[in-house]
C-alpha cells in the first residue's frame, strides 16, 4: 500500500520497516521505548520523518490479554522490539528460553500526544504470526474488538497471514496504549 505525499497521515512505524512510504524517512534522533513507554511529547509530527516504536515493550508470555484484562495481568516482562521472542527468558524459569511457538501480548504506552496531534497510523511489516492490534486512550471506554486483525489469533490453532499493513488509529491525546496479541504455532521465529 502506498500513501501519496499529500495525505495528512503521519506514521508511527512498528519495527523492521522499509521506509519508502510517501517519501518519508527514518529520524536520526527519535524517542525510544523504555520499560514499555515511549514519550512523544517532543516529536514533530508535522515533519516528514517516521517515528519508529522500537525499544523496550512490555511482554506477557502465554497470555492473550484484552484491554479489559491488561490491568490485572501478571508475569510482566520487557522485550526488545524489533526482535523475535525465541530467546526471551521464560517468566517461570529464567534458566530456559520460551522458544518459537506460543502466545504473547505486547504493550506499548504512548505518552505525550497533544490535542493538536494529527491523525496517526501504524505501519506493520509482514509478520509470520497471527496478530490483533488494539489502540485505546487511558480513561476512555476500552475496545472489545481489535482495530486490526491479521490471521486468526487462537491459543492452540492460530492461522497466520503474512501481509504488511497500514492502519489509521482513532484520534487520541494524552496517554494511549498500543497492544498487540500474537499467536505462533507454525514458524521457527515468534514475535516481531
Amino acid at each position: 500500500m502506498r500513501l501519496k505525499p499529500t495525505k495528512a497521515v503521519h506514521l508511527l512505524a512498528v519495527c523492521l520497516l522499509a521506509f519508502t512510504v510517501a517519501g518519508c524517512q527514518q529520524a536520526a534522533h527519535s524517542p525510544q521505548a523504555q520499560a514499555g513507554t515511549i514519550d512523544v511529547s517532543t516529536w514533530n509530527f508535522s515533519g516528514a520523518d517516521i517515528l519508529q516504536l522500537n525499544g523496550e515493550w512490555l511482554f506477557y508470555w502465554d497470555q492473550l490479554l484484552s484491554p479489559a484484562t491488561l490491568p490485572s495481568a501478571n508475569n510482566e516482562q520487557v522485550i526488545s522490539v524489533p526482535g523475535m521472542w525465541n530467546n526471551q527468558p521464560h517468566p517461570n524459569d529464567s534458566t530456559r528460553a520460551i522458544g518459537p511457538t506460543g502466545n504473547a501480548t505486547y504493550v506499548l504506552k504512548v505518552s505525550g500526544l497533544a490535542q493538536d496531534t494529527p491523525q496517526l497510523a501504524v505501519q506493520v511489516p509482514p509478520v509470520a504470526s497471527a496478530y490483533e492490534l488494539f489502540w485505546f486512550q487511558d480513561g476512555d471506554p476500552l475496545p472489545t474488538e481489535p482495530l486490526m486483525q491479521r490471521g486468526i489469533v487462537h491459543p492452540t490453532h492460530p492461522v497466520p497471514k503474512w501481509t504488511p499493513d497500514v492502519v489509521t488509529l482513532p484520534k487520541t491525546h494524552g496517554d494511549s496504549t498500543l497492544m498487540i496479541r500474537m499467536s505462533n504455532q507454525h514458524f521457527g521465529q515468534g514475535g516481531f
